[in-house]
């Protein structure tokens, strides 16, 4: 394995995150200099932008949230731009949407939703 790839991987398990592999593949993937996925077994260092990863490594091992790293959040079928003062889509609220396309198949219909937190 790669020495830059394995060093960050054990900074992840020091930091006790659950899925260290995950965690910096999404990492380098949005510091990827290329149009491509990175894929650790074949990882060269010249395919990211190094200071953007250094800089968003630095802020995700003290747990800043992904979208907040890189101020967008992928939600439904659509990436949102997010900062600071947004509240990130949950989860469950995509359980909802899917909800209400099974009950609601007219798309023509009108609805109002609410989904209070």
């Amino acid at each position: 394995m790669n020495n830059f790839i394995k060093t960050h991987l054990e900074i992840f398990n020091e930091k006790n995150f659950s899925n260290p592999i995950i965690e910096l593949r999404a990492l380098l993937n949005k510091a990827s200099i290329l149009e491509k996925e990175i894929i650790l077994s074949n990882f060269n260092i010249n395919q990211i932008n190094l200071s953007l990863f250094q800089s968003a490594f630095e802020r995700r091992i003290k747990k800043e949230p992904l979208s907040k790293i890189f101020k967008e959040k992928d939600f439904w079928k659509y990436s949102f731009a997010v900062n600071e003062n947004v509240l990130d889509p949950r989860p469950e609220t995509e359980l909802i949407i899917e909800s209400v396309e099974k009950y609601f198949q007219n798309k023509i219909q009108k609805l109002k939703i609410i989904d209070l937190g």
